[in-house]
């Protein structure tokens, strides 16, 4: 188990490492957009209204799941932490919006 654990972990380390070493310049505006959009998240799943934004949380998680899948297969590790932070924040904003908060 322990094994698989490490390979696991070399595995993503490797991945972020090529993303780097492809274009530094477009790691960092991957890591800014990332960083900035998950604060945008942030504020609309724990502050938003609730009434329309069922509607808007179910396409947002669905969109986010497939480009997390999408930006694996591009090897592009920052916009896959960024589709990670929607999905969640998309889930906790459908959870709010479903059942109040």
């Amino acid at each position: 188990m322990m094994v698989h654990c490490s390979q696991f972990f070399k595995s993503i380390w490797i991945f972020w490492v090529q993303t780097w070493n492809e274009n530094q310049s477009l790691f960092w505006a991957e890591a800014v957009a990332a960083i900035s959009s998950i604060i945008a998240s942030f504020a609309l799943a724990w502050y938003a209204p609730v009434s329309p934004m069922v509607f808007v949380f179910i396409f947002y998680l669905i969109g986010s799941t497939l480009l997390i899948y999408a930006m694996y297969l591009r090897h592009s590790a920052w916009m896959i932490v960024m589709m990670g932070w929607y999905t969640a924040m998309n889930i906790i904003g459908l959870w709010n919006a479903l059942l109040g908060g």
